[in-house]
Order: structure tokens, then sequence, then C-alpha cells
């Protein structure tokens, strides 16, 4: 359900208009709001913690903002390729191209962007970011991981084979094999990466950075983390999609609920701060979550509606103007409440 049509940086939203064009708000003294005045037919984006990297419907992926670890250089290989899938870390870049190759480059002080040799002769289908690592899945269903393994990230688990999905957080892992099983590696504590064991029938999983989310084929969502094994009582929820501490459930009947997670940065032991979240959104194509690494800035979501329209809310006083939705942009303001 999430199409790739909106993106939350650390103190700026950008969005794809129904023209394709890229519009950017919230922090003005950031240049990830500076989008390249030629771009044109965006058909996905996604955000680091300063910059914004996009995908033209031709295939080629354009990047701009804060370029301290050339996060903003595209490789000279992408400008002959035709990119395909376009994902983004705190100051680097994933991307797949048509062949099934997969590039990295920004960031890499831990490795998180060196491409395993391995994978220079497999056909990768999808990629995921965590804080400094890198998970890759191939046609085959095999995963590999590199980067950062302070908390056993990498270490992909014995004969795990016939994965059809996989999602990261912070220091961990999930994945999901055809036969619908949910197995997950890395920073364990609280019992982040022990699912319960009566899981079945998962269709989904998805990883916020210190929690694991799963959905069944009953539409059944099963959530856990510090907040110990949580079955929620929403009903008929066809998809799901995690923001660093909460989770976007869309319903059957277009609506979306957003439920926020009581738990703590298991690593740096800091709270989470309670954030106002729109009571009722409906027709929901897109939703993002992003934590603002600025103290004192907090927390700021965005959501794409069907019909064009944008919804952003956050956490605190609104420092970097991220909630001031462009004009041309200005759909409806949902009543807010905490959940």
């Amino acid at each position: 359900m999430n199409s790739n049509k909106i993106a939350t940086a650390s103190a700026f939203t950008a969005v794809i208009t129904p023209e394709n064009k890229v519009v950017c708000w919230g922090n003005e003294w950031t240049i990830g709001c500076d989008v390249p005045v030629d771009l044109e037919n965006v058909v996905q984006i996604c955000c680091g913690n300063g910059h914004v990297l996009a995908l033209t419907s031709n295939g080629q992926a354009v990047c701009w903002g804060h370029n301290e670890c050339e996060q903003c250089n595209v490789p000279e290989i992408l400008k002959t390729s035709v990119v395909t899938k376009i994902c983004c870390g705190s100051r680097c870049n994933a991307v797949l191209t048509s062949e099934g190759r997969l590039v990295c480059w920004g960031d890499n002080h831990k490795g998180q962007c060196d491409v395993p040799a391995e994978l220079e002769i497999m056909v990768v289908v999808d990629v995921c970011i965590g804080d400094y690592h890198t998970i890759a899945l191939t046609a085959e269903g095999r995963v590999i991981c590199w980067g950062n393994n302070d908390d056993h990230q990498c270490e992909v688990p014995e004969h795990l084979e016939n994965v059809v999905y996989i999602s990261c957080g912070f220091y961990h892992n999930a994945v999901l094999t055809a036969e619908g099983r949910v197995i997950c590696w890395g920073y364990d504590s609280d019992n982040l990466c022990n699912p319960p064991d009566d899981l079945v029938n998962i269709v989904t999983v998805c990883c916020g950075d210190y929690f694991v989310a799963t959905l069944n084929a009953a539409g059944l969502l099963v959530y856990w983390g510090e907040e110990d094994y949580v079955v929620s009582e929403l009903k008929n929820i066809v998809s799901i999609s995690c923001g660093d501490a909460f989770i976007a459930a869309f319903i059957a009947d277009g609506s979306v609920m957003c439920l926020r997670l009581r738990i703590h940065d298991l690593r740096y032991k800091k709270s989470i701060s309670k954030m106002q979240i729109p009571k009722k959104l409906g027709n929901v194509i897109s939703i993002s979550f992003k934590q603002n690494i600025m103290e004192g800035y907090g927390r700021h979501a965005a959501a794409i509606m069907l019909d064009g329209s944008v919804v952003c809310w956050t956490e605190g006083k609104n420092k970097c103007r991220q909630r001031n939705v462009p004009k041309e942009l200005v759909g409806w303001t949902p009543e807010v409440i905490l959940m």
C-alpha cells in the first residue's frame, strides 16, 4: 500500500505531485528542499537524514541535499543503467537496476556500501538499509548482509532460504519465507528477535527502529519489541507500514489507523515522547514517519491521499515548519488524538 510517493527526512518532507513533480517543505535551512528545477516524471522518492533520492520514469536516479558523504554523487555507472528501485540510509543510498544489479554509495564508514562480490553474479530483487548495515534479497530467495555487525545483524542464520521479503530496523532484521515463517536476527533486547511461536499464515513483515510487526492472511496485526507481544484489536487490515516507533494499518474500508508504540530507544535509553496522530485518515495511498535527529525537534509524519492532497502532523512545536503543507498541496486538517 505504501507507494513511495511521499517521504520524510529529519526536518522536511518530500512528495510526488499528481503531475510527477517533487515538492519539498520544512526546515528552511536545509538544502534537501532545493529540488532540481528541471526534475520531472518522478515515480519514486525516498529521504535520508538530509538528502533526497528520486527515480524518474525513464529509470534515472537523481539526488540532492546534504552531500557530506558524497551521497548525492550518483555513480557514473547508473547514468547508463535503468534503475527500478531506490532506497535511502541516513547518509547513503542503494538502488537496483533492471538487470538485478545492486549499486550503493555514500557514507561507508561501517562498510555498508561495500557490496559483496558474490552479489555481482546474482540477481538482486530487494534491498534495505538499517542504521549502518545493508541487507539484500536475491532472486533465488537468499539473504546477504554486510556493514556494521556489532549486534550480529550481518550474521544471516544458517540454512535460511526461500525468503520472499526483507525488512530491517536500526540493528536487527526480519524476513518472511515462502512458507510464511518470520525469521529475525541482530540486536535482541526484550525478545526483539524472537517471534511468537504461534504466528501462522504471515503475508507481511516490517521493522521499526526497535520493533517488528507482522500481518497474517486474515488481517491480524501482531507486533513486539519492548512492549512484549501485542495482538492488535484492529480488524480487516490489508497492509501495514512501519515508521521508527509507529505502525500505519491500512483497513479494507479505505481508512488508516496509526498506532504509536510505547517503546524506548533501547540502545540509548531515550524516552519516546507523545505525538499527535490523526484520528482517522481515509483513502491514504502512502504514508511516512520520521524521527528528527536535531535535539528538541521531535517527530513528524505525512500522508498522501487518493485525491492527491497531503496531510502532515508533528510531535512538538513544528519548529522546522514540516507541518506547513504548501498551498498547492493543502487538502484537509484531520482531528488529532493520542493513541
